[in-house]
């Protein structure tokens, strides 16, 4: 009786051995997925960040594009009414 309950409880604790190392060798793979994911975004960010930057460059180019286009017309515009007064 004394061998079969030592049998036992050697089985249950070999067990529990092998299920903390499950254990541990998925949280090990999930700690290694979530570093990847991290890494991947971290990766996005930075590249977000650099068309935003982009953009950013062009959209002022255009908006001083714009104003120059605006003066021009206004400025053409005048100089077709003064042409006109002067008829």
């Amino acid at each position: 009786m004394n061998k079969t309950r030592e049998a036992a409880i050697k089985d249950t604790h070999k067990d529990e051995e092998n299920k903390a190392k499950l254990l541990e060798k998925e949280r090990e793979s999930k700690r290694k997925a979530f570093e990847l994911q991290i890494e991947s975004l971290s990766k996005t960010v930075e590249e977000q960040k650099a068309r935003i930057a982009q953009l950013t460059e062009q959209l002022q180019v255009a908006s001083q594009q714009m104003q120059q286009l605006a003066m021009t017309a206004v400025s053409s515009a005048g100089q077709s009414k003064a042409a006109e007064k002067n008829k």
